[in-house]
This record gives C-alpha cells, structure tokens and sequence, in this order.
C-alpha cells in the first residue's frame, strides 16, 4: 500500500499580508472554491473569507447541476468542468497559479478540471515538429478535497467509484435523499445530517439556502481523469463524523487510492462541511493556505 503522509495535528497558520508588503514575491495563487451537490456560493463565505483576508483572491463556482428539475435534468458533471475550466481559462492566460478546492461532489469536478492544465504539465509544452519546448507558466497548483467521494481513476462515475470504495457497506445518504426522474431530492430533515454536529441554527439556516435538487446524471457520467493521475499536489480532508455522504472509512480508502502526491488530513469531529463548525475553521484553512504557499 502506498505510504501518505497523514496528519492530524494543528496546521501552521498563515500571517495576514499588509498591504504593499513582499511585492518582490511570487504572487499567490487564486483559489477556486467548487460546490458539492445541492450547494451554492454562498455557503462557502465562511471558507473564502479568512482566506481573502489572509490576501488570496478566492472564486467559488455556480454549478449548473442543481435547480429546477426540469433544467438539470440532463446536466452532467461535464457542464460543471465547463464552468469550472472559464473561471480557470483567464488564469492560465495570465500565467497565474490555481488552487482548486472541491467540496464532495465538486471534488469529482475538481479533479476533471485540473486534468491537463497543472503547473507541471504547463512547465514545459511542445511548440510544433521541431519538438521544442515552451514553457507556459501558471496552472493548477493543488487539489483540496474535503470530504469527497472523488474517484480516484479514469473513467469511471462518481456512484461507480463510491460503490468500489464502499466494499459491499450502505450508502451514508440512504434515506436522506430521494432519485426520481432523474432527479436527486434532499429530504426534509436532511439538515440534520447534511450540516452535523455544526450549529442547529446554522445548519437549518445553510439547509434554507440550498438547492434541494440536483442532476442525477452527474453522478453517472464518467470521469475524464482520476485523481491519482494528476500531476498536482494533493490534500484530502477526511471529515471524521460525515453523518451524510461518505463514512471516515470510505474517506480513508479515496484519499490513500489517489497515491503519494496526497496528504490526509484527518479532522476529528467534523461534519461534512466542516467549515462551518467554527472551531474547525482555522485548521482547514491552513490546509489550503499550507497547499498554495509550499
């Protein structure tokens, strides 16, 4: 098996840059927040803005697989990379370096995304039959993934590769989400399960301002790239008390599967957004910072 480096401990924090402080040095990456299934831009501000405040320039997708039935119906997580990839096309021109964050769903997002365009694939390109080389500058730096059923090879779907991981155990979600017409519907008392053991007030709050439907076809769509083929550093954030999507054992055999360019980072205690849960904050941003900066 291969060896992760696996960490639990207090991640080294990050300074708030002054303004007009360190121009002489290497401009930090953007990061790219992607959703998970149901949710919206702006259940992540509590995730972009200590980041922003730390001096990083933060985007969070709008995914197209979750709203009206009747207009998501036949969205895959392919329309998703599609939006991903036009908030990643002005960085790369810029010759600037990404970090793409993805949040459950939108780690199988993430990984498509940042196949082909990592720093290291852009270091050096062929320019034509000479067979020189260009170096394009910018990229995607890193992958987060926080508590994501990612799939870890090529060419398979998101159910597909949950099902693989799970080793014959029930799905975390049963009977919190209903299929139907190609639709996947969060329950009513989902919140409890979706945002636990964060704060009821805020759990039901986050609940009220997500999309209760999403495509059912993302799920099946096959992925492009897995992501222990990516050529990018790695870091995996297992939510230890996911009540929702995936057990801390699944999470454990996703991250460990996308092989040694992945860190673990196990969080005790956490819920599947763990963000949310105020004590937990500073660490996870410390994975991202820790991911951008090194």
């Amino acid at each position: 098996m291969v060896q992760h480096h696996d960490t639990n401990h207090q991640e080294r924090q990050s300074p708030v840059i002054a303004s007009g402080a360190a121009n002489h040095r290497k401009p930090r990456p953007t990061i790219i927040i992607i959703p998970g299934a149901w949710h919206q831009p702006v259940h992540y501000t509590a995730l972009a803005e200590p980041l922003r405040q730390r001096g990083y320039k933060v985007e969070v997708a709008a995914l197209s697989t979750m709203g009206d039935p009747d207009a998501i119906r036949a969205k895959t997580h392919h329309d998703d990379v599609e939006i991903v990839r036009a908030l990643l096309e002005p960085h790369l021109a810029a010759g600037r370096e990404v970090v793409l964050v993805g949040h459950s769903y939108g780690g199988l997002v993430a990984t498509d995304t940042a196949a082909g365009f990592t720093v290291e694939e852009r270091g050096a390109v062929p320019t034509g039959p000479d067979g020189g080389l260009q170096v394009q500058g910018g990229g995607v730096r890193a992958v987060v993934y926080i508590a994501s059923p990612a799939v870890v090879e090529k060419g398979i779907s998101l159910t597909s590769g949950m099902e693989k991981m799970s080793m014959g155990d029930p799905p975390a979600n049963e009977g919190k989400v209903t299929l139907e017409d190609g639709v996947a519907k969060t329950s009513d008392e989902c919140w409890k399960h979706l945002y636990s053991p964060a704060d009821e007030k805020v759990s039901r709050a986050a609940f009220a301002a997500s999309r209760r439907h999403h495509s059912v076809a993302s799920f099946l769509s096959a992925s492009a790239a897995g992501a222990r083929d990516l050529r990018a550093r790695l870091a995996y954030v297992v939510a230890a008390a996911d009540e929702f999507t995936l057990s801390p054992a699944v999470q454990h055999r996703i991250a460990d599967g996308m092989g040694p360019r992945c860190t673990k980072h196990v969080f005790e205690g956490a819920g599947h957004a763990p963000w949310l849960q105020p004590e937990l904050l500073p660490r996870l941003v410390g994975v991202v910072t820790g991911v951008a900066e090194d």
